[in-house]
């Protein structure tokens, strides 16, 4: 049975592997004499006579493998490598260069102009792991094989207990796995190796934002942006961040920003649209979730955001077509789902909507907002007994919604429970003093009943001629 050459060249990577690097060569130089070309065996070549000391002859191989076929990155990888452990700084630099020209991936010619900088400095000994292992690394990280991407990283820390990149990936690893507080730790061991690295004070911002720990989140997004101005990663996450915090304005600011240092920046366009929504800049907000729309054609959240804001501009069609399209997207999009039953509620398409907001209960039982609209459609179809058994599922799931309750003592004075129907409007104003519905409905039951001074009382606080708070008391407008 006649051998193939890619059974050669797997038996040549056996040996390699095991260490037997002669019985390696001899398979190797075997295949370069049917095929004197074969970038991988030239590469390979390369790295064996690298591991015996023989620099300038794996430089030579690496370079030939590189004109065979620059499309393989590892093959750049161990070129760049080689040239920073040989001190070759100014040729490592040309070859970055180079390796962008051809599409090497950024983040491994990021890692390797990181590694170079700091060899160049002095700030790390040039026996720091292999950029093999970096890469195997890299690729568990980006494949989401987390706990192998664990494993590899801390024993690159005990090993290199001064390489900066080990300590920064393994914080990325850890802020993945939710481990948060380890994640901080590991960043800040990679920021005191490397205070320069933009992308590790951003690292650090996503983990302490995580921990609602925002003023010292804010600072680390903001050191990325000062030593990378045009971040637009950076400029976005702060802008998640001053959004979370209630700064709007600010938040505004950040995600324009981003944008303008990238335009096809379809996230920041799409909470760019969150937080003008939230501005009441509903105009505004539509633009920015169709621009998003525009640049990430798959973009469901940014479909079920611009339905919403759709309905605040009283396209009710359009919003339902917009969040049917959401959910093309995503058919498990319970949050669209719901909203679809929002937009049919108001079409009166009731048992449209009960569907889906059924549907949308079906696809997450803890969905406290969808019960609650499905009790007050169930209560336009007539059905009131199940919406008060679906009102009062929505409670047991959020203790404190007041709307939910509101809605039940609506309910219950439907069904001419009064006692029930005041007790539940009460608890309501109790969660949510401020909450106008509840106290005009209480108004309209209090007078119902006779108590007629309680209820226009009530009624007068609902219709705000009168500002209640529990704690400053009454107040007339």
């Amino acid at each position: 049975m006649e051998v193939t050459i890619d059974q050669i060249f797997q038996e040549a990577i056996a040996a390699h592997n095991s260490g037997d690097l002669e019985e390696a060569k001899r398979l190797y130089s075997s295949i370069l004499k049917v095929e004197p070309t074969h970038p991988r065996v030239i590469h390979n070549l390369g790295l064996i006579d690298l591991s015996k000391g023989k620099v300038t002859s794996a430089l030579q191989l690496f370079e030939e493998a590189i004109v065979e076929n620059s499309s393989i990155e590892q093959f750049w990888i161990s070129y760049i490598d080689t040239l920073i452990s040989d001190q070759q700084f100014e040729n490592a630099k040309q070859a970055i260069i180079n390796g962008e020209k051809k599409g090497v991936a950024k983040k491994i010619l990021h890692a390797l102009e990181q590694k170079l900088m700091l060899v160049k400095e002095g700030n790390i000994p040039i026996n720091s792991p292999a950029e093999s292992e970096i890469q195997k690394l890299i690729n568990h990280y980006e494949n989401g094989q987390y706990e192998d991407a664990e494993t590899l990283a801390i024993s690159m820390t005990e090993q290199f207990p001064e390489h900066h990149f080990s300590w920064k990936i393994l914080g990325a690893i850890l802020k993945q796995t939710g481990k948060l507080s380890e994640s901080l730790i590991a960043n800040q061991k990679s920021i005191k190796l490397n205070p320069q690295d933009e992308e590790v004070h951003n690292n650090m911002g996503v983990s302490l934002k995580e921990l609602a720990r925002f003023d010292d989140a804010e600072v680390s997004y903001r050191k990325a942006i000062a030593l990378k101005p045009g971040y637009a990663e950076a400029h976005s996450n702060l802008g998640a961040l001053l959004q979370e915090i209630g700064r709007f304005d600010d938040a505004e600011v950040s995600y324009r920003e981003a944008i303008a240092l990238k335009p096809d920046f379809a996230d920041a366009y799409s909470n760019l649209g969150i937080i003008l929504k939230d501005m009441g800049r509903f105009v505004d907000a539509e633009d920015s979730y169709r621009q998003a729309i525009a640049l990430k054609p798959d973009y469901a959240d940014a479909y079920n955001n611009l339905g919403i804001t759709l309905k605040e501009l009283g396209k009710l069609e359009e919003a339902e077509t917009i969040l049917r399209q959401a959910i093309n997207l995503k058919s498990d999009f319970a949050e669209a789902y719901c909203n679809l039953g929002i937009i049919l509620k108001e079409l009166r398409k009731f048992e449209d909507a009960e569907d889906s907001y059924r549907q949308a209960i079906t696809l997450k039982p803890d969905y406290a907002d969808a019960y609650n609209n499905l009790g007050i459609t169930l209560k336009e179809l007539g059905k009131l007994e199940e919406a008060e058994t679906i009102l009062r599922q929505a409670i047991n799931l959020k203790s404190d919604f007041a709307e939910a309750y509101c809605n039940l003592g609506i309910m219950l004075r439907e069904l001419k429970r009064l006692e029930e129907a005041e007790a539940s409007l009460r608890q309501a104003i109790t969660l949510k003093s401020d909450f106008a519905e509840a106290h005009n409905n209480l108004g309209k039951l209090l007078m119902k009943v006779g108590q007629h001074r309680e209820g226009l009382y009530e009624e007068m606080i609902g219709a705000g001629f009168i500002s209640f708070n529990l704690n400053k008391g009454v107040s007339f407008t």
